[in-house]
Order: structure tokens, then C-alpha cells, then sequence
């Protein structure tokens, strides 16, 4: 995958002072949270700035307990997003899906370069699940990494694909302009 020059971060949401700009969207579960260990594994969703913004952080007992981590991907993003998953990874090559064996698809959105890919991993072992990538902005833990996040089949399949389309939704309404 050729790389695109690393763009600029817009720096991480600070939960106290979120800028006043930016709309929160809400958050989606993650398969690492543990209820009974009061351990949250926190993948909350904002638009800021033409971006769709997603900040992760872990706590334990209430009290963060890493470094935040944060992916950005301009807004057009979204639909390249829902479309590479149902009609690229959930059909068939024979109706028009990825051909047999290809377990990512790349696109070039504002001059930024995006890839999503299937893992057999991605909520633990053994559960699957796909990862986008922003290999056009850097990590803002391991800057030599690209941006990236996480959503499991079963978390898509349950609340992710509703919450990604009411996002969209409020895109094409011109709701973030």
C-alpha cells in the first residue's frame, strides 16, 4: 500500500474541554470490556473538523488506566466504510464481493489514504472483525503506526451498522457543514 504523506492530527478529545465544534455520536461496546472486573474498554464517536473522530481509552474501577488512542478519517469515510463491508466482505464474489481469498480493500478519500481489513482476531482470539486504517495519519501512541480501529462482526452486525447509517444519515442531511 503506497503511503501518502503523514497529514496533521487533530489531537485528542479531551473529555473535559471537547471542542465546541465537535458533536458527540455516541459509543459502541467492546468485546474487551469487563463488567465484573469494572474494567470498560471505551470507543466513543464524535465529528469534528470533516472528521469522523474515534477516541479509545481503558479504565478500571472508573480511572483511566492507559493512554487515550484515536483514529480520525475524513467524513466521506463513512460510506466507503459501510459499502466495503456489505457489498465488498459480506457477499460473495459470485454477487459482487471481495474475490475469494482478499481480506482488505483500500480507497483514497481527501487525499487521505484509508484500508479496511478482515481479522480473524480483532475481538480476541478467534473473533472476527474488521479494522480501518488511516495509513495517512499516524498514531498518536506509536507514531511509526497508522491510525486505526476496531469493530467486531457480532458488534457490527448488532449496533454497528445502525449507528454507522444513522451517522451517514446525518451527513447527507448536511447536519455536520
Amino acid at each position: 500500500m503506497n503511503k501518502i504523506a503523514p497529514r496533521k492530527q487533530l489531537g485528542i478529545i479531551d473529555y473535559k474541554n471537547v471542542p465546541i465544534n465537535y458533536v458527540y455520536l455516541g459509543r459502541l461496546p467492546s468485546p474487551f470490556s469487563n463488567p465484573q472486573k469494572n474494567y470498560e474498554n471505551i470507543a466513543d464517536f464524535y465529528v469534528g473538523d470533516g472528521y469522523l473522530i474515534n477516541r479509545r481509552e481503558d479504565r478500571k474501577n472508573g480511572i483511566s488506566d492507559d493512554m487515550p488512542e484515536q483514529f480520525e478519517m475524513p467524513l466521506a469515510g463513512v460510506s466507503w466504510m459501510i459499502n466495503a463491508i456489505e457489498q465488498g466482505f459480506e457477499k460473495p464474489p459470485s454477487e459482487g464481493g471481495l474475490e475469494k481469498n482478499k481480506l482488505h480493500t483500500d480507497t483514497t478519500l481527501n487525499e487521505e489514504r484509508l484500508r479496511i481489513m478482515y481479522g480473524v482476531c480483532v475481538g480476541g482470539e478467534g473473533v472476527g472483525g474488521y479494522t480501518i486504517k488511516n495509513t495517512s495519519r499516524s498514531s498518536y501512541i506509536l507514531p511509526r503506526y497508522s491510525q486505526q480501529f476496531s469493530i467486531t462482526v457480532d458488534i457490527w452486525q448488532q449496533v454497528g451498522r445502525k449507528f454507522f447509517k444513522d451517522i451517514l444519515k446525518r451527513i447527507n442531511s448536511g447536519e455536520f457543514n
